[in-house]
């Protein structure tokens, strides 16, 4: 699996919750700053990761990544990427 792949796999599921929202999908890009932007707070946040582990096959170890490490869709991408790889 590729950066690119897994970071499209993110993009995906962020986008469903924004069109949920009504959250402009648009707006959704690697950078948006999840929890700020108000899109998630820390349960549904919790509900992604796990979604993404189930997705991509790659356990993220919350105790050890801080917050700021995994905020946007891109770090969280790179989180899984370099577990992944």
């Amino acid at each position: 699996m590729t950066r690119s792949d897994i970071e499209q796999i993110i993009l995906s599921e962020v986008k469903q919750r924004a069109a949920l929202l009504g959250f402009p999908a648009t707006d959704v890009h690697a950078g948006l700053d999840l929890m700020r932007s108000g899109l998630y707070d820390s349960m549904a946040f919790i509900d992604l990761i796990v979604a993404m582990e189930e997705k991509t096959g790659v356990e993220i170890d919350l105790e050890t990544i801080a917050p700021k490490d995994i905020a946007t869709p891109g770090k969280l991408c790179d989180i899984i990427y370099r577990q992944h790889g």
